[in-house]
């Protein structure tokens, strides 16, 4: 650690706050919580902004948010604390403790292991449309992956992936015997007194940030939230503070001990920092080319720096927890606008402005990044080619029904006036539509316009005709790395 680390903090922490509620407003963030840990304090947590449009609701330090994806290291220590108690094996096959884990490719099935779980390398795509909007018991997605095509090799590559991180948290409720929000509480979440932390949305009148994204105009739409409290291992369940994360952020850059009392073996803590896949490009946001997974963290490096994080985006919030183990130093954020992910650039320039360094992105050109991604999608659905004219070959009574899929569950299509609607779990979808019988949803931002959306015109809702004159099947891209669903037309 440079000896200047120190006397930089002190002169730099007072001006921190102000820098940070810069960039929230040159990013055009309405919210947002920070928290900076060093050496076993948390010496910053503050709440900056609003956490509503109409801006008579402060975010402060103790503001929850979905922590999303952040979740992941907090399953993955879960699990690593089970081995460190003998009741788990990182390399023993699924199907020892998980007897109904299939997947598709049979003669894989017996190799898989907790850690090929853990570190997303089994083959298996996201598919994360299986649970979305569509809450289901963790032990029935289980049962649902034999289903899910495919789309790489046995540890051929790393493929992000949160169904797979749901079955590794299912396994330490088959072994223990206990909920996995149970067993987070125990072994987690109280030992390091994260008392404000939630599994849920917390009861009025705790505070909880509003979020929001981009709408085509550019002006800011309210985030809808979907059932998805079955993927919590994986994200999509715990709501936590950044006071609250900060503690998280200690417990790991502290050899995973609290009060001088260490909770896993130091072994186990290394293990989950230790890489396991190289990550690519693309696969998750403001990773570097050469990052790597490691067990629920990211392994990476910034400015020389090396980097152990994690990210998350769930309902438009926007997370970051990013450590510096040589350093034992550590930054949490959140951000209330999930168009730019700003919470990186917030972790980045903190890194920097603590260290007297002048910060490698601005506000500006992150931005100018970003909406290069966007345009550049919005280019290509408007080169999306489409035969004007045509109608759809039958009537519009003849597409309704119950359509079901092994995997996916169950879908209805229904008449709603004079328009089709598609309805699974919580999600309603107004279909336009295309061409032939191609449909696409009319509500063009529902997903906001940095999201990946399964109807939009690059991806219709395709209805297929059978041989008696009706349709027997709809098929929706859920999964863009494998062939569109096939929902067949149920009988009952």
């Amino acid at each position: 650690m440079p000896p200047t680390l120190e006397r930089i903090l002190a002169s730099t922490l007072d001006t921190v706050g102000t820098r940070i509620e810069e960039l929230f407003a040159q990013c055009g963030v309405p919210g947002g919580g920070v928290a900076i840990v060093y050496r076993g304090q948390m010496l910053f947590a503050r709440g900056f902004g609003f956490a509503d449009r109409e801006r008579t609701t402060p975010v402060t330090a103790r503001t929850r948010y979905p922590i999303a994806s952040t979740t992941k290291a907090i399953n993955a220590t879960l699990i690593a604390m089970l081995v460190d108690d003998g009741l788990l094996d990182w390399d023993e096959p699924v199907s020892t403790y998980l007897p109904a884990f299939r997947l598709a490719d049979p003669e894989r099935t017996p190799q898989v292991t907790l850690r090929d779980l853990v570190a997303m390398r089994t083959g298996l795509p996201r598919h994360d449309w299986v649970y979305i909007g569509n809450s289901e018991q963790r032990a029935r997605l289980a049962c649902r992956v034999e289903h899910l095509a495919l789309s790489a090799g046995f540890r051929e590559t790393f493929q992000y992936n949160n169904l797979t991180v749901v079955l590794a948290g299912h396994i330490a409720e088959i072994v223990t015997g206990s909920a996995w929000e149970d067993l987070v509480t125990t072994r987690i979440l109280r030992p390091l007194d994260m008392s404000g932390a939630t599994f849920g949305v917390p009861p009025a009148p705790a505070p909880v940030t509003g979020s929001f994204h981009e709408t085509r105009t550019r002006t800011l739409d309210s985030a809808r939230t979907y059932a998805s409290q079955a993927s919590a291992p994986s994200g999509g369940s715990i709501y936590a503070s950044v006071s609250d994360m900060a503690r998280w952020a200690l417990f790991n850059l502290e050899s995973a001990a609290v009060g001088g009392r260490s909770l896993l073996e130091p072994s186990s803590l290394a293990e989950l920092w230790r890489p396991h896949a190289d990550i690519g490009i693309g696969q998750i946001a403001n990773a570097s080319e050469d990052a790597q997974y490691g067990l629920g963290w990211i392994i990476d490096s910034y400015r020389g720096l090396r980097t152990i994080w994690h990210s998350g985006y769930l309902f438009d919030v926007d997370s970051q927890v990013m450590l510096i183990p040589e350093e034992r130093l550590g930054v949490v954020a959140f951000a209330n606008l999930g168009t730019y992910r700003a919470s990186r650039l917030v972790c980045e320039h903190v890194i920097d402005h603590l260290r007297g360094r002048r910060p490698l992105r601005t506000p500006g050109r992150y931005m100018a990044e970003t909406r290069k991604r966007i345009d550049k999608f919005e280019c290509e659905l408007e080169r999306t080619k489409r035969s004007c004219g045509t109608c759809p070959s039958l009537a519009l009574a003849a597409h309704v029904g119950r359509y079901v899929h092994p995997g996916y569950g169950e879908l209805s299509i229904s008449l709603f006036g004079k328009q089709l609607l598609l309805e699974r779990g919580d999600i309603r979808v107004p279909l336009e539509h295309w061409q032939f019988d191609e449909w696409i949803s009319r509500d063009t931002d529902w997903l906001g316009i940095a999201g990946a959306r399964p109807f939009d015109p690059m991806n219709p809702v395709w209805f297929e005709g059978d041989a008696g004159g009706g349709f027997n099947a709809v098929h929706v891209r859920f999964e863009p790395s494998v062939p569109p669903i096939c929902f067949s037309r149920s009988q009952n």
